[in-house]
């Protein structure tokens, strides 16, 4: 039950915070670790990166509710690949695959949607999920990283202020 009050504050301050800035706000100053916090975001990236339609943001909740790291940090990790990026994502994913596997097959992006077919997918589902794995470890390292980091200063520039003018 613990648990679930600690995650659950993080979601109520969703509800009463209108701008992106508080909402970040509300997940470094949340009574979670900064690995707790990192761990999620990075969570909630790799496994949205991963073609897998929704079914990555479902998980990455779902584990980190499981292992005890911010839910509300996954959720935000899991919005970083959205409908406005996420066909330049899977691109870059498709690219680094074929990279991998040594292949130069010419795929036209802009006209396979009025083609698309099971076939098309499974001709280019190794590419795009081996790309994909790749790009999805690398970016949930820097993004764990980045925001170690940034929560670590935050708190330290917080502390410092707060030695400063105490209240």
């Amino acid at each position: 039950m613990k648990r679930f009050k600690k995650h659950y504050s993080s979601f109520k301050c969703t509800i009463k915070d209108k701008s992106c800035k508080e909402l970040f706000k509300c997940v470094i100053k949340s009574h979670s670790s900064p690995h707790e916090i990192a761990l999620g975001a990075a969570i909630g990236l790799f496994l949205s990166a991963i073609p897998s339609f929704a079914f990555g943001m479902i998980l990455a909740v779902y584990i980190s509710y499981k292992k005890g790291y911010n839910l509300l940090a996954t959720y935000i990790g899991t919005l970083l690949i959205n409908p406005f990026n996420a066909p330049f994502i899977y691109y870059t994913e498709y690219k680094i695959g074929q990279l991998f596997l040594g292949q130069t097959k010419n795929l036209d992006l802009f006209n396979a949607w009025d083609t698309f077919t099971v076939d098309l997918f499974l001709s280019v589902a190794g590419e795009l999920y081996l790309g994909a794995f790749v790009f999805s470890i690398i970016c949930s390292i820097a993004l764990y990283f980045i925001t170690y980091f940034i929560i670590i200063e935050y708190r330290k520039v917080q502390k410092a202020y707060k030695d400063k003018h105490p209240s």
